[in-house]
């Protein structure tokens, strides 16, 4: 016992000597806050060696198998990271899932930290508005549901309402997002209608690692100019779409847009509506056109797997996405290849991809099945040139009378926000 109680005075007349020299380490060499430091610091510290004392008054050694130095340097070490990290300005760029999460992550570590939103509510793609947002990535529409299920959607620490459906609507998710941000205080930390207009490494960078951002508020002239130890960048890079190169693509007189400014099928009523894709946009699409066009044309490609959102009485990603099926690849792409057929004949329908479900992840939809049963939705092989008033398929066949082509062909990776830093 003489030697423990020798050791916590040891370590409790390093005290002082603590404080004072983190304090004029880092609060005057890099923050200048000293009196605010201060007190964390010894808030911090008392914590820690009140721990301390307290682990080392259960640990009944001799003397000569204590280490007081290392002890305490340890202590040291761990108290210096603390403090150092606890001060730390972070500006997180984005306030979808990505930026919410990384905002809660920092704020639990301690971290000072502000993110920016251009558009006006949180919730990135999640955020859905009747019409297109100036600068919006990718999107939703207003049947939109998610494709995965709410358990194995939903954050570790946050659960969804009891109330909330198997598969959420996007109205639904973004409440989610809104409750999570509450709940951990992430909100207050989000500055709105703020876009981040320049990010550039600081003077100083090389040594302490700093940066310079750059933002400015929605109608104002003004910008403003911050330095921050760090920067999370997590605006998504899904902003320019994807158009394929296809031959007479100019000659088309047609109208014709990318599933990214898709927002409702109802201005397509009535006409004859020809979607080129083969995943979970363009199926949505199309379904979503089949009880408003006159005709929906599904131009695949290479094909798909198309597999329902419940099977066997219960969530499709609960019955499949098992650990052990990872294992055995085989045995998962039987499952799912027997999962898809059973939902409907993919080789009759002319949706069938070539090669097994593995190689291509299955699309989810409930509704193409019976929409191309009834007629609603003509599948079709490739588009390979472009006419006048219609396309050229793969197979020769030529699609006349076509007044609008929705291309569901993704995104090409945007990384423009990265352009502004100088290297």
């Amino acid at each position: 016992m003489d030697t423990i109680q020798n050791l916590d005075q040891h370590v409790a007349t390093s005290k002082t000597d603590i404080i004072r020299s983190l304090n004029q380490q880092v609060a005057t060499e890099k923050y200048g806050k000293s009196q605010l430091l201060s007190s964390t610091l010894e808030t911090e510290q008392k914590k820690s060696f009140n721990t301390s004392a307290f682990c080392l008054s259960d640990t009944a050694q001799p003397e000569s198998e204590v280490d007081k130095e290392g002890i305490v340097n340890c202590i040291l070490l761990q108290f210096q990271e603390k403090c150092e990290m606890a001060m730390k300005t972070v500006a997180v760029i984005g306030a979808g899932v990505s930026g919410i999460t990384s905002t809660k992550a920092c704020l639990e570590q301690g971290m000072d930290v502000t993110c920016y939103e251009m558009h006006n509510d949180i919730g990135g793609i999640w955020y859905y508005t009747e019409h297109s947002r100036p600068d919006e990535g990718a999107t939703v529409y207003d049947f939109l549901m998610t494709n995965t299920s709410r358990e194995m959607m939903r954050f570790s620490d946050f659960h969804f309402p009891s109330s909330a459906p198997a598969f959420p609507r996007h109205r639904e998710m973004h409440a989610y997002l809104h409750s999570y941000a509450n709940k951990f205080g992430v909100t207050k930390h989000v500055q709105l209608e703020t876009k981040v207009i320049a990010l550039q490494k600081s003077a100083g960078h090389s040594s302490d690692g700093t940066w310079i951002v750059v933002t400015q508020r929605k109608g104002e002239n003004k910008k403003e100019t911050k330095e921050f130890d760090a920067v999370i960048v997590s605006c998504g890079f899904h902003r320019i779409p994807n158009i394929p190169e296809i031959e007479g693509f100019s000659n088309f007189k047609g109208e014709w847009s990318h599933s990214k400014t898709f927002k409702s099928a109802k201005p397509f009523t009535g006409k004859r509506v020809l979607v080129i894709g083969n995943a979970n946009s363009a199926l949505d699409t199309a379904t979503g056109m089949a009880d408003y066009a006159e005709k929906v044309y599904l131009s695949v490609g290479q094909g798909c797997w198309v597999v329902p959102r419940l099977t066997n009485r219960i969530t499709y990603d609960t019955f499949l996405l098992r650990r052990w099926h990872i294992s055995y690849l085989g045995i998962l792409d039987r499952k799912w290849r027997k999962v898809c057929e059973d939902y409907f004949n993919h080789r009759e329908a002319g949706i069938r991809a070539s090669s097994g479900p593995i190689h291509h992840f299955p699309t989810i939809n409930d509704d193409i099945g019976s929409r191309i049963a009834c007629g609603k939705i003509k599948v079709v092989p490739r588009t390979v040139q472009f006419l006048t008033n219609g396309v050229r398929l793969e197979d020769g066949t030529v699609l006349q009378d076509i007044d609008h082509v929705v291309f569901a062909t993704g995104f090409q990776p945007d990384h423009n926000l990265l352009v502004f830093i100088i290297f």
